[in-house]
């Protein structure tokens, strides 16, 4: 036999707590290691620290890395 009805501590859904939820945006930012792009050898890899930021709403993701590009050894 199935219960038709809710028990005392479950609320039904808030639709319009939900379309908010689903309209706010997703973002977080920090500090990361990255290495240089040009490197041909492990020899010319160099890492620096960088701040990034990525943004998702509406499906659309925006990420940026900003910094300075770490010297190549040799």
């Amino acid at each position: 036999m199935a219960i038709s009805t809710l028990p005392g501590d479950v609320r039904p859904a808030n639709p319009m707590r939900r379309l908010l939820a689903a309209l706010e945006p997703w973002y977080d930012w920090g500090t990361i290691n990255t290495s240089r792009m040009d490197a041909r050898t492990d020899a010319e890899c160099t890492e620096g620290e960088v701040y990034w930021f990525d943004l998702q709403w509406f499906g659309l993701h925006l990420g940026f890395q900003i910094g300075r590009t770490p010297k190549r050894r040799g």
